[in-house]
């Protein structure tokens, strides 16, 4: 077919290199708006990490000690992501069930 490329191996590497690398400065990126507290953004990075894992996941990528190692840095950190965002979402209910109780005890005054 026409619109098939055909890569060379180093070609094939470099550009899984470069997606890594999107990925290792995406999952920072994530990290550091979660530690700022701006949800919003992480969606759209998080669509963007979701992406480039389906385009690397369709390629048989062979897994290599020094891959291997990156890959697992990207876990990590999108696991303390997913871990921040749960401990800011419990804390915003707890505060929303607190605002709640006082409004309900507010109204039985009334």
């Amino acid at each position: 077919m026409l619109s098939d490329q055909i890569l060379d191996d180093s070609e094939f590497k470099s550009r899984f290199a470069s997606q890594l690398k999107k990925l290792e400065i995406i999952s920072s990126h994530m990290s550091k708006l979660v530690d700022n507290g701006n949800v919003e953004r992480i969606v759209h990075l998080d669509k963007l990490r979701k992406k480039i894992l389906l385009d690397l996941n369709k390629k048989q990528i062979r897994k290599t000690p020094i891959n291997q190692e990156r890959i697992n840095k990207i876990i990590s950190l999108n696991d303390y992501v997913v871990k921040r965002l749960n401990e800011q979402k419990k804390a915003k209910l707890e505060k929303m069930k607190k605002q709640s109780e006082s409004i309900k005890s507010y109204i039985k005054f009334l």
